[in-house]
């Protein structure tokens, strides 16, 4: 007697991430580990730039610190060794301040960042990952005083140096890297178009709406009719809905670890990395 056919398979979702061009190696290295080949979509490089004579003054000036990413602890050591500083140094200011939750972060991935760097005890939010959550800390709860070097790249939100100016503290930005806009790699883009069910994996708006932009109009619709999102939270979920754009689940932070174990979670249960390529 003939065995029936069986059921035919969903198509397992294509996994592409949404990094800076050379940013995606971890998150790449996590999904792998978790049986999901991926490939890294990167609208934008991140550039360096120099503080010059700001960072010299801030260097001795600033009682607090706050760090948007940890591309700004990365680019901010790079700038500080150029001008032979040693603020990263034990014992110095950044560590120094640490020690008295005076170094904030917006979340596990920049902590760990600086505690890289040896600035161990960073204050993160306990609630949202992002300038919201950082205002919410009690640690930045007005009244502020002295001098609050914020560091960054100039295309961020604009929220939070206003909010602590108002809150007392005279806010410096300093702005170590910026987003160069960048067309995704020509095989990438091929992939997302054969992909039957492409899952996107995004940890920053920013990088989402660089992205969309870099896209024909072509892939967006195919993003928008068969696409899904994986998302480090619900402010990019937000952005995402503005685009048309489905999401699939909001990860607990924008860690690779959190994202791909978030990633897993829309796929179905772990596999082999080895079963993933058969």
């Amino acid at each position: 007697m003939p065995r029936p056919d069986p059921a035919p398979r969903k198509p397992v979702p294509s996994v592409f991430t949404v990094r800076p061009g050379g940013q995606a190696r971890g998150l790449l290295a996590a999904l792998r580990a978790r049986g999901l080949p991926a490939c890294n979509l990167a609208p934008v490089r991140l550039v360096g730039l120099d503080p010059g004579a700001t960072l010299s003054g801030l260097a001795e000036r600033a009682d607090r610190w706050l760090f948007t990413s940890p591309a700004a602890v990365r680019f901010l050591r790079l700038a500080a060794t150029r001008h032979g500083l040693a603020l990263f140094a034990p014992g110095a200011a950044l560590a120094t301040l640490a020690g008295r939750g005076r170094v904030f972060a917006p979340g596990p991935g920049t902590a760990r960042a600086l505690a890289r760097a040896g600035i161990v005890g960073a204050r993160q939010p306990a609630t949202t990952r992002d300038s919201e959550g950082l205002l919410a800390l009690p640690a930045l709860a007005a009244p502020l005083d002295g001098t609050l070097a914020l560091v960054g790249a100039p295309q961020g939100r604009g929220l939070l140096a206003p909010a602590l100016a108002a809150r007392g503290a005279t806010v410096v930005e300093l702005m170590v890297y910026r987003r160069q806009q960048t067309a995704p790699q020509a095989a990438a883009l091929r992939a997302l178009a054969a992909a039957a069910s492409p899952l996107l994996v995004v940890g920053s708006a920013a990088l989402l709406e660089a992205l969309w932009q870099a896209l024909p109009t072509a892939l967006q619709g195919h993003l928008r009719t068969r696409g899904r999102l994986v998302v480090a939270s619900p402010r990019i979920a937000a952005v995402a809905d503005g685009m048309g754009l489905p999401v699939a689940a909001i990860a607990a932070s924008a860690t690779a670890a959190d994202l791909a174990a978030a990633t897993r979670g829309v796929t179905g249960p772990d596999r082999p990395p080895e079963a993933a390529r058969g």
